[in-house]
Formats: C-alpha cells, sequence, structure tokens
C-alpha cells in the first residue's frame, strides 16, 4: 500500500496501484481500501496471487463505483 501511494510499484499491478492512490484521498474508502491491501499481504503461490490481486481490483472497483472517485 504504502509504495502505491507514493507511486511506486506496489506488486499488485497498475490498475490495483491506481486505483488506491484514486481512493485513498476519499475518506469515506480509507479502510476498506486498507483491509483490501492488508488481505493482500504475501502470496507466494503465483497463480493464487494473480486470483487474489483480481478480487483485490474488483472490490476497489466496486468501491469505487460506490464512493466516487477524483479526491476527497
Amino acid at each position: 500500500m504504502t509504495d502505491a501511494l507514493r507511486g511506486d510499484p506496489s506488486g499488485f499491478g497498475d490498475a490495483f496501484d491506481a486505483l488506491v492512490r484514486e481512493l485513498w484521498p476519499i475518506e469515506a474508502a480509507r479502510n476498506e481500501v486498507d483491509a483490501i491491501g492488508n488481505g493482500l499481504g504475501s502470496i507466494a503461490d503465483p497463480l493464487d496471487h494473480a486470483s487474489r490481486v483480481a478480487t483485490a481490483v474488483g472490490r476497489l472497483q466496486a468501491l469505487k463505483a460506490r464512493v466516487g472517485g477524483g479526491g476527497a
């Protein structure tokens, strides 16, 4: 999460990073963004990693649709 917020690659892909940066400034979204990121943790299995990242991106997209995007 910290890497994505600083503009560095998080290891979870560009879509994840962009959504985190877009949603983090929205106070109503911050706790859920944090929970989604923390839920990814360190994933050793590459197939599980891809699946969990795709799920996380989907959750972030759904959150964006609920709270809107583009800042506080």
